[in-house]
């Protein structure tokens, strides 16, 4: 392309308009003068702020390729574009921003534990669950997780149930130095057991839920367990140790109802306490 001329002397001079700031920000919402915004007048104030700053870079982009045209200038790469416009209009976003950053320490210390508690409410709840497929009718399966009598013959010798919705249960290990207590919360024979109000010697099972859900398809009963309410933030060792020791003991339950003979406590010999 040939370069324009260059404006003689007493010649008018082209020149291209630039954007004023008045007319990029001034819609933009105030954020308070005094203490922390809250969470809608920040999502208020960024919204307008990204769309009042999107029609402020294409504005300057414009007058950038303005300048080309009348002056015969190459115009700039997309990289020194784009660094140009960025620079500029990020600078009046963050001069509208500066009340927000300066609030008072106390607004910041009460936002920041809103954070926390936010933070601490969507934090996710660990949970154990294994599915096992057993070689057994599912009535079979059934009276194995809902009755004591079958209980003592894969999870515990030790081993006392109420079944009935609202009986109880107290199941101990290790010469009952270790106590798990529960209450029959939910039984729909033949494809349901739940229990709540979960407690236990050291607490680590204390307001869990222990379920047992059937499901039987061509003589293969499918067992999901899940054991929930798991503190957010607990101790991952002891999670991950109930983990194992339920999987070694449905592995009992599916021994004890395809060979007749399960591992219950006191002859988990295999699992190191």
């Amino acid at each position: 392309m040939s370069k324009r001329p260059t404006p003689t002397e007493g010649e008018e001079t082209p020149t291209a308009t630039r954007p004023a700031e008045s007319q990029s920000v001034s819609a933009l919402p105030d954020l308070p003068s005094s203490g922390a915004p809250s969470l809608e007048q920040m999502r208020r104030f960024w919204d307008g702020s990204f769309n009042r700053l999107g029609t402020y870079l294409k504005q300057v982009g414009d007058n950038l390729m303005s300048e080309f045209l009348i002056y015969g200038v190459a115009p700039p790469s997309r990289r020194q574009l784009l660094r140009k416009v960025l620079i500029l209009g990020t600078s009046l976003v963050v001069t509208r921003a500066a009340p927000a950053i300066a609030a008072p320490a106390s607004a910041v210390k009460t936002t920041a534990r809103q954070e926390v508690k936010i933070e601490e409410e969507n934090q996710l709840m660990p949970e154990i669950m294994h599915l096992i497929k057993i070689r057994a009718a599912q009535n079979a399966v059934y009276r194995a997780v809902s009755t004591a009598e079958d209980i003592r013959n894969w999870w515990t010798r030790d081993a006392a149930l109420d079944p009935k919705v609202g009986g109880t249960g107290e199941f101990g290990f290790y010469g009952h130095r270790m106590v798990i207590k529960v209450k029959v919360a939910e039984l729909t024979p033949p494809g349901h057991v739940a229990w709540d109000a979960v407690s236990s010697t050291g607490g680590g099972f204390d307001g869990t839920t222990i379920s047992f859900d059937l499901k039987s398809e061509e003589g293969i009963t499918s067992l999901l367990f899940a054991h929930r309410g798991f503190k957010a933030g607990g101790n991952d060792i002891a999670i991950a140790s109930a983990t194992t020791r339920w999987g070694f003991y449905l592995l009992s339950l599916k021994r004890y109802l395809e060979t007749g003979k399960g591992t219950p406590n006191p002859e988990d010999t295999e699992l190191i306490r």
